[in-house]
């Protein structure tokens, strides 16, 4: 039987009244892997990305199994600060494999600041468990050939030199129009800015340039503000 390897969206209230963080973990589907935090185990099943939102802020110890390889065994403690979002990967290094920091933005919101239209933290919804299987042909949108991995990564690499906001914003909206992209790589794309102004751009340009349609309503989760997650849906309507 082929296996089905899962993405999921898990979202908990915690009962610490501290301010909470964001946590989210990729890997290749060759690494599809079981989760466990703080000792306790989050998935039951192999999954290759998931969401955590509302997680008590601080240090957090990180375990990693891969059941397709038992010698995969990552343990890590992270440091997760109030009101941050972080966002790992899976990767080797070295000959060893570890979860590799890829962004990371920390939001100062205040009662006062709640309106402001560039914080740059994510939340998900309470209540809110979402489990997608592997794309049925029925569910392609509106291009048919993916980009490549290799050309991705170039584009990651291109990044990194890219100091300013604007510069990345430029570079990924160019790359968006040229090419058939995923709906993860595009929600990597949107963790390298740092405003939802500039995330709601890429999002206007790059959605109509999905391949996994049916999964773009995940960007969403992206938005701190209500009402830029309207604006959200609003571009994903159209």
């Amino acid at each position: 039987m082929k296996n089905i390897f899962l993405t999921v969206v898990i979202s908990w209230t915690m009962l610490s009244a501290e301010a909470q963080s964001k946590l989210s973990i990729k890997s290749a589907d060759s690494l599809a892997f079981v989760l466990t935090i703080n000792n306790s185990k989050i998935t039951n099943l192999a999954i290759v990305d998931i969401t955590l939102s509302d997680l008590q802020s601080g240090k957090t110890t990180v375990q990693i199994s891969v059941p397709r390889n038992p010698l995969i065994n990552i343990t890590q403690e992270l440091l997760l600060k109030p009101n941050g979002s972080y966002y790992y990967e899976v990767l080797r290094s070295k000959g060893k494999y570890k979860l590799q920091l890829v962004s990371e933005s920390v939001s100062a919101l205040t009662e006062d600041e709640g309106e402001n239209e560039n914080t740059t933290a994510s939340t998900i919804p309470l209540d809110t468990l979402a489990i997608e299987a592997p794309i049925a042909k029925e569910e392609i949108g509106d291009c048919d050939q993916p980009t490549s991995v290799v050309d991705f990564e170039a584009l990651k690499t291109e990044l990194i030199d890219l100091r300013f906001e604007k510069r990345k914003l430029e570079r990924m909206t160019a790359f968006a129009e040229q090419n058939c992209i995923r709906v993860e790589q595009l929600r990597y794309m949107m963790a390298q800015l740092s405003t939802e102004d500039s995330k709601l751009k890429l999002l206007k340009t790059a959605s109509v340039h999905v391949f996994d349609k049916s999964r773009l309503s995940l960007v969403q989760d992206d938005f701190f503000l209500e009402k830029n997650k309207v604006k959200a849906r609003e571009i994903i309507g159209k």
